[in-house]
């Protein structure tokens, strides 16, 4: 059995996506899933995929292609985390950008969909400033899974005794 990706997660459109909002050079929106350091940046954004859960799915089966396709929604945290004396300000300018229309569309390409923000949180007073808050995302995930069915059925019947 084969199972294929059709759509999932594309964290590198979500970080150009921030870096647009936000008018950053795209190297200053980091996947903090690469343990990269940003201690020389003077300011820059990191991202995390925290969680993802299932809200609910649906299982087709496509008998001409002998392929079953599940569609599972699901809700995504997105951790994001600035740092730098504008770290509070971007953190919020990100928020409100979430639900301009070009935004919109940017989620619609990227097959996910703003829901809602946490509280902003300021983790570090000191310099640089560390400002993180919570972006929750509705996303669709796509699977397909070969199934390959019998061409005949031998049915076998006794009779107890």
């Amino acid at each position: 059995m084969t199972i294929t990706t059709v759509q999932q997660l594309d964290m590198q459109g979500i970080l150009k996506m921030i870096a647009v909002a936000l008018s950053l050079p795209d190297d200053l929106v980091i996947d903090a899933a690469n343990s990269i350091d940003i201690s020389h940046y003077q300011e820059c954004m990191t991202v995390l995929a925290l969680s993802q859960t299932e809200i609910g799915s649906q299982i087709t089966y496509d008998s001409d292609n002998e392929v079953e396709i599940i569609h599972s929604v699901n809700e995504l945290v997105l951790s994001v985390n600035a740092y730098g004396s504008r770290a509070f300000q971007l953190i919020s300018q990100l928020i409100s950008s979430m639900s301009l229309s070009f935004m919109k569309q940017w989620q619609r390409q990227l097959k996910i969909g703003f829901l809602r923000s946490s509280a902003i949180n300021t983790l570090s007073t000191e310099k640089p400033q560390q400002v993180q808050v919570e972006l929750i995302f509705s996303i669709s995930n796509i699977f397909k899974a070969d199934v390959y069915i019998g061409e005949s059925v031998q049915i076998i019947t006794e009779v107890n005794k």
